[in-house]
């Protein structure tokens, strides 16, 4: 009997906790990091598709997405709804590109992580990380910026750039 009351509270608490979260990310004030609302912008002017991969539960992510960078901007989102391994495993980036109908090859990822740069490199992705504060070397990246808009803002023009770079020499070094 304590064991199932146990069960049972412990299954109240998770669903609060959850249901109290996502609501506070519903609710909150958030803005997008600045520059990336036109990096989306120009990607989605010039053809090129978004998708987006996050740990995050559908019933928040999706909604959250929305609000930060506008409605129908984002062709695809794989959350942790869709995989059975989290991040950083590469099932979700591998996910994402299978949706798309596109081959890692053809693909940019961006990331503000550690985790999220050993994910998308793990599914062959060329990849930039957005850092947030400083500039560490980080060599596995194609490259490293604190942000989206400082000095040059990153737009589709500077990622073609750079995927086909990274590509080059990534084929060079496989020969």
């Amino acid at each position: 009997d304590c064991d199932v009351l146990t069960e049972l509270l412990a299954d109240e608490i998770y669903t609060t906790k959850t249901m109290m979260f996502e609501e506070l990310i519903r609710d909150a004030d958030l803005t997008p990091r600045p520059g990336l609302v036109d990096l989306v912008m120009d990607a989605f002017a010039a053809g090129v598709w978004v998708g987006v991969v996050t740990n995050g539960a559908r019933s928040w992510s999706e909604p959250l997405i929305r609000n930060l960078v506008g409605d129908g901007l984002v062709e695809t989102v794989v959350n942790a709804d869709d995989v059975k391994k989290p991040l950083p495993d590469r099932e979700a980036h591998q996910n994402a590109l299978w949706e798309l109908g596109i081959p890692a090859e053809n693909a940019l990822a961006v990331t503000g992580s550690a985790s999220g740069l050993r994910a998308a490199t793990s599914a062959g992705l060329a990849t930039v990380v957005i850092t947030g504060d400083g500039t560490p070397d980080i060599p596995a990246a194609v490259a490293v910026r604190t942000d989206y808009s400082t000095g040059e803002p990153l737009c589709i023009a500077d990622c073609q750039r750079l995927h086909g770079r990274w590509w080059a020499a990534h084929k060079r070094s496989a020969a």
